[in-house]
């Protein structure tokens, strides 16, 4: 009856030209609803995506998002009793130490929502930039704000780095009190439940272990931090629970918004119309950052993926290739601002999905949306979208370079090195083999790396610096238009460590159609990580260049930027540099 009562509620619209692809769509859609795709996914049917027996109960083991809009009910008023009882406590700033899954969608609502009246401010840092360090620690009064310690397994470095320092600040002014600043949100039984108990965390919050971090926005992982903020959980939940009123047995209709944006999405990508380009109006454009996690690090893997292209410069329907889908996102009844760019695309022959929210509070189920409708994507493309097999790679390699630091505490770079004015060029072996470069000019270099790019490829541009400068996102924008201009090819950007969590296992997973270039810089002002042998310089560079020795293993296009500063004027010289390389 409730399921009855809720389906017969406006949801979001969605309205698509799939052009000369109908009858493909229509045939995926035939496939999912005879393998009774949502009596399997809710009775964890794991068989849905693999046979193998470890396959299996790794996947059976990830479907707990199934049931959250209704087991996240039961938890509503322990949630706001906990919000209220921090208000009170008179915290100013709720600041999020998190990656990937635990950090984005408490981002979308930080950036969505802002906060109510009286509630903290919520600031996430998922960086371990020394200048991101630095500009959390000048906008918040430290002793009046309250720490989320956020990580699925517990183990997460980053997280637990700035726990680390964060707390050893704290301890300082509050002694053994300190730990009455910070919570913790993990599964059971994790190493980070050891640190809340050892220094006394005010609260502990273990997360349902069956939910995959990009499938865990509607857990404690997202609602907690949303609650804290003043946004109403409860109405969140009811926009999931309308969305999970079609993920039934029943909900076999062609006119399904889960079932269908699934079946586009996995037929599409099998046709090559994999680059996922999004246009998302303004106040919700963190909602793409979400998506591109959901999207890249579920289907990227097995040689196959779809590239989810957020935050591209619009261009005209002449200057995309033939692999684009484009999805518009609008809000209430405002007119999307490229309405008239969508008619010429879809006019043009490209494939456009369009979808209009009430308000922003839909986004409580487009959460679930999405996260079905890649479950289905990812059973049409013949994958385990809940597992991330190359993600672990670059971590390990991260870690070892940590371990071989030298004196400075820090690791040599990979690749072949070439030095220019205020940076350090490394091309990865090969890359350089397959551009046959025999100089040492790193401009001349620079320019043999960029005639690599092929028509079908897309551009990775991942910056190891501070994501709270709007300068250096602005720089980095007009770099990406730059090079989408020139290359012709969709552009993806990132800030590292947060890809790694993100875009970085389709990066690897993926054929060999990406082509990187990771930027990172040494430090003008440094910390050292409490109790550890290694600085967050130290950590951030190790990262950088075990990401590109990882894609460089795996035969990827990947070149590396090392500044001697991170001054945006001379990031902004180098861009220009770059720029006219690509010419």
């Amino acid at each position: 009856e409730r399921r009855g009562a809720l389906s017969k509620k406006t949801g979001p619209s969605l309205k698509f030209t799939l052009n000369a692809f109908e009858s493909s769509v229509e045939e995926a859609l035939d496939s999912v609803i005879s393998e009774e795709f949502f009596r399997k996914l809710i009775a964890k049917d794991a068989g849905l995506w693999k046979a193998g027996l470890g396959d299996k109960k790794q996947i059976k083991g990830s479907l707990g998002w199934t049931i959250l809009p209704y087991l996240m009910e039961e938890h509503i008023d322990e949630i706001n009793d906990f919000a209220a009882e921090v208000k009170s406590a008179g915290f100013r700033h709720a600041v999020l130490l998190g990656m990937g899954g635990s950090s984005l969608a408490p981002l979308v609502f930080a950036t969505t929502f802002g906060r109510a009246p009286g509630c903290p401010e919520l600031i996430v840092l998922d960086s371990t930039d020394p200048e991101a360090l630095k500009s959390v620690t000048a906008r918040i009064d430290i002793e009046k704000t309250l720490f989320i310690v956020s990580s699925k397994s517990g183990s997460t470095i980053e997280p637990l780095s700035l726990f680390e320092y964060f707390h050893a600040s704290l301890e300082k002014i509050k002694g053994a009190e300190s730990g009455r600043n910070f919570i913790a949100i993990t599964d059971p039984d994790t190493p980070l439940e050891g640190f809340a108990r050892k220094y006394r965390f005010r609260k502990v919050f273990a997360n349902p272990k069956d939910i995959g971090g990009r499938f865990s926005a509607l857990s404690y992982f997202g609602l907690l931090p949303a609650a804290i903020t003043g946004i109403d959980i409860k109405r969140l939940l009811e926009h999931s629970s309308r969305v999970d009123s079609v993920l039934q047995p029943c909900a076999t209709s062609i006119a399904n918004p889960v079932m269908m944006l699934g079946a586009a999405l996995g037929s599409l990508g099998l046709h090559g119309r994999d680059k996922l380009t999004f246009f998302l109006p303004k106040e919700i454009e963190s909602f793409g950052m979400w998506i591109e996690q959901l999207v890249a690090e579920s289907t990227g893997k097995e040689g196959k993926g779809l590239v989810p292209v957020v935050g591209e410069p619009v261009g005209s329907p002449e200057s995309y290739g033939r692999d684009r889908v484009f999805i518009s996102v609008t809000l209430g009844d405002e007119l999307s601002a490229h309405a008239s760019t969508l008619a010429a695309l879809g006019g043009a022959g490209h494939p456009v999905i369009e979808m209009r929210l009430a308000d922003i509070y839909a986004l409580g189920g487009e959460f679930l949306r999405w996260e079905a409708a890649t479950a289905i994507a990812g059973q049409i493309l013949g994958i385990n979208p809940f597992d991330q097999p190359d993600v672990e790679l670059a971590k390990k390699l991260a870690i070892s370079r940590l371990n071989q630091a030298g004196e400075e505490g820090k690791a040599a770079p990979p690749g072949v090195e070439l030095k220019g004015d205020g940076f350090r060029l490394h091309i990865g072996k090969a890359a350089f083999e397959k551009a046959g470069y025999k100089g040492e000019d790193a401009i001349d270099a620079l320019k043999g790396f960029l005639k690599l790019i092929g028509k079908d490829d897309y551009i990775g541009l991942l910056a190891y610096y501070d994501p709270f400068d709007a300068r250096i996102a602005e720089s980095f924008a007009q770099t990406r238009k730059a090079l989408n201009g020139a290359a012709g090819v969709a552009t993806q950007f990132g800030y590292g460590p947060r890809y790694l969590h993100s875009t970085g296992q389709l990066h690897k997973g993926r054929p060999n159609c990406g082509v990187f270039i990771i930027f990172c810089h040494e430090a003008l002002e440094d910390f050292k990580v409490p109790g550890s042998s290694f600085s967050f310089s130290g950590l951030e560079l190790s990262q950088a260049f075990g990401d590109m020795e990882a894609l460089d293993s795996k035969g990827s296009r990947v070149a590396l930027v090392v500044m001697d500063g991170p001054s945006i004027e001379a990031l902004r010289k180098f861009s220009e540099l770059l720029k006219a390389a690509a010419l």
